[in-house]
């Protein structure tokens, strides 16, 4: 079957002769898998935001501050920033390390392999600049992602560069 640009299953290779073939995962599994994902982060990250937030406004209350609220808010920017970065790719490094699965990726059945093999899940720094370029490539519009439209194996930017590839998981018989 020929890869098509309309159907989110591409059945391009096989592991081994025999098997059952590899099919790569689209936008329309990858999308969704990254949403639930992203909704993950999101509550760790406010889970973060609230406790700082609490320190602050004890620090406002008890006097021990002397910044101004709207100094306050942009001295505290670069920092969440930078949490938010760090619970991302760590939320990343570590499940796609870990056996190439987040929780948004087990709940619509796809993992990461690498691209090599399709055998193994990605070593933790394959795993951690993954997260790290695709960050890169939020600034940009998400172009990087927009190339699995192009790619008869469905890979992103990212996935090409650190030689990575997202497959459906096959089912077992028995």
């Amino acid at each position: 079957m020929a890869p098509d640009i309309g159907t989110d299953a591409a059945v391009v290779s096989s592991i081994e002769a025999g098997a059952e073939p590899v099919v790569y995962a689209g936008l329309l599994t990858r999308f969704p898998a990254l949403l639930v994902d992203i909704v993950l982060i999101e509550l760790v990250h406010i889970f973060f935001i609230l406790v700082g937030s609490a320190a602050v406004a004890l620090g406002l209350i008890t006097g021990d501050m002397e910044l101004a609220p709207l100094d306050l808010v942009l001295s505290l920017t670069a920092p969440i920033m930078l949490l938010y970065l760090f619970i991302f790719c760590s939320y990343f490094t570590f499940f796609h390390a870990k056996g190439g699965q987040t929780p948004g990726k087990m709940l619509f059945r796809i993992r990461v392999l690498s691209d090599t093999t399709l055998l193994t899940p990605l070593s933790a720094p394959q795993a951690f600049f993954r997260a790290l370029l695709f960050t890169v490539s939020c600034f940009f519009f998400y172009f990087s992602i927009l190339m699995v439209l192009l790619d008869k194996k469905k890979r992103t930017l990212h996935d090409l560069m650190v030689g990575s590839c997202v497959i459906k998981n096959r089912l077992r018989s028995g």
